[in-house]
């Protein structure tokens, strides 16, 4: 039986904001401790000033950078088993409108001691400037066991 945080999220502002607060803590401790000299910043302008975000299930902490053209969207829902429930993906944000467009990694879940620390792994990998679209597609798939989306395709390690 997994351990489920901020579970509660939705019942009110501030046990959202508690929640929303776990995952920017979260994430700028793997930031702080890779030292980058990357400024990430919150993608999504609602990730901007709270006080804007509805309090529902979905998107609840967004970063990007700007640099390496890279952003990550962390969307949390309410438990529906005691398992760990968790799932990602990339997507690429801006094809065919911004000159150079955005690869995003999307993390699903319901937020658990157990989902938080494969929501880690994926963000440590994902900020490293060196890592590819392949090869977070690659840990996805070997940290919960989806498979990979990009398997059997033509695509360039670059990607």
């Amino acid at each position: 039986m997994v351990k489920h945080l901020h579970r509660d999220f939705l019942v009110d502002r501030d046990r959202y904001d508690a929640g929303a607060d776990y995952w920017h803590q979260l994430c700028r401790d793997v930031l702080r401790g890779h030292s980058q000299g990357d400024p990430w910043q919150p993608f999504f302008g609602i990730h901007r000033d709270a006080s804007h975000i509805v309090v529902e299930e979905g998107s609840i902490y967004s970063l990007h950078s700007e640099k390496q053209k890279k952003a990550i969207s962390i969307e949390q829902y309410l438990p529906k088993s005691e398992d760990v429930e968790i799932s990602a993906m990339t997507d690429t944000f801006g094809e065919d409108v911004l000159p150079n467009p955005i690869i995003v990694l999307t993390i699903w879940c319901a937020l658990s001691e157990e989902s938080a620390v494969i929501a880690r792994q994926l963000i440590e990998a994902w900020i490293r400037e060196d890592t590819t679209r392949v090869q977070i597609e690659d840990l996805i798939a070997k940290l919960t066991g989806r498979k990979n989306l990009f398997e059997g395709t033509q695509m360039d390690d670059n990607s």
